[in-house]
């Protein structure tokens, strides 16, 4: 029988992924709270995958099996969501690992914080940081986030949180949508949107999942998960916010190189009006002009009250450099200068 009237409902989307799904499993099943429904849905997988799922589901009453023709990943995930039933829905996927006190921590933040309407937290890395250095790397940068602002400050970078930790209230998705399906990071899209129309953000500090890296995730196979994919999704907010947040100054943009440019074209196109130059750093480019913009070095850039500054340069190490200077002249990254 089902559980009756779960305050948790964990969606599981799963396709062909018999290797890693029944450690997924026991790690939902052996929580320290225990009042939650588990939904898996089974995306049309091809492999042996449904009869390990029956044979586990017959051994909990918690567990439900919902099965689907294959649509993908975001399909699954609304279709688990639309079978769902609990006030809170943790995002699962079938790759990775649930720490023990994973729905325990988020479920206690919700209650104790209703002015926050999802909920994160630490990730452990489960991958190889000497042959995936860079998913390590992101996984250092996301467990720098650590409070509200550094998430909703972060959040045209990347995004700030990893969505198999998250946690969030049932009547999000009821008023601002779930998420929508496109040549795009459905998650991220996901939200950008909710973050816009004002839901906010939190982590535990404590880690709650093991954030897996095998051969077979989508963001490492998958076009929609692509830089070009994730500039796509976040250019219409980060133009709403630069157009919210300049104030009639000038603005300058640091990020002159070609990709960053074709990566970010409609943005530019946007506010192009706006420019008044772009920073650079190689002594090639300071001194001529790019697209009738003259260039600059970042030393030009002093006062807070004259300039605006967006931020697009995704070298290693050059943003942070670029955010210690500015901040070190008064620049405020709340209204100042933006990250993406």
């Amino acid at each position: 029988m089902p559980v009756h009237d779960p305050l948790v409902s964990v969606v599981v989307p799963v396709y062909n992924a018999d290797a890693y799904l029944s450690a997924c499993i026991s790690s939902i099943l052996e929580q320290t709270y225990t009042h939650f429904e588990l939904l898996i849905v089974d995306d049309g997988s091809t492999d042996d995958l449904a009869d390990m799922i029956a044979a586990v589901a017959a051994k909990d009453y918690r567990i439900r099996v919902i099965r689907q023709v294959h649509s993908g990943v975001t399909r699954a995930f609304i279709n688990g969501f639309n079978h769902s039933t609990g006030t809170l829905v943790a995002r699962m996927d079938a790759d990775d690992v649930m720490l023990p006190q994973r729905l325990e921590l988020q479920v206690n933040f919700l209650q104790q914080h209703p002015q926050f309407g999802a909920v994160s937290g630490m990730v452990q890395y489960g991958g190889s940081r000497e042959h995936q250095q860079g998913y390590a790397m992101h996984i250092d940068w996301l467990n720098s986030l650590r409070d509200e602002d550094e998430i909703f400050q972060a959040r045209f970078i990347d995004s700030p949180v990893a969505n198999p930790s998250i946690m969030f209230r049932r009547e999000l998705w009821q008023v601002h949508g779930g998420p929508k399906e496109g040549d795009f990071p459905e998650d991220y899209e996901q939200w950008l949107r909710w973050m816009e129309q004002g839901v906010r953000f939190a982590k535990v500090h404590e880690p709650v999942i093991i954030w897996n890296d095998p051969p077979t995730r989508l963001t490492r196979n998958d076009s929609r998960y692509s830089p070009d994919a994730f500039a796509r999704v976040k250019v219409p907010y980060l133009i709403k916010h630069v157009l919210r947040n300049y104030n009639n100054r000038k603005i300058a943009v640091c990020g002159a190189g070609r990709v960053t440019r074709k990566r970010y074209r409609e943005f530019l196109n946007e506010i192009m009006p706006m420019i008044s130059c772009f920073v650079d750093v190689a002594p090639q480019r300071v001194g001529g002009t790019i697209e009738t913009k003259p260039v600059v070095t970042l030393e030009n850039i002093t006062n807070p009250e004259e300039y605006y500054v967006v931020v697009l340069t995704a070298m290693h190490g050059a943003r942070e450099g670029i955010r210690s200077n500015l901040t070190g002249k008064s620049f405020s990254s709340r209204g100042d200068f933006v990250e993406a």
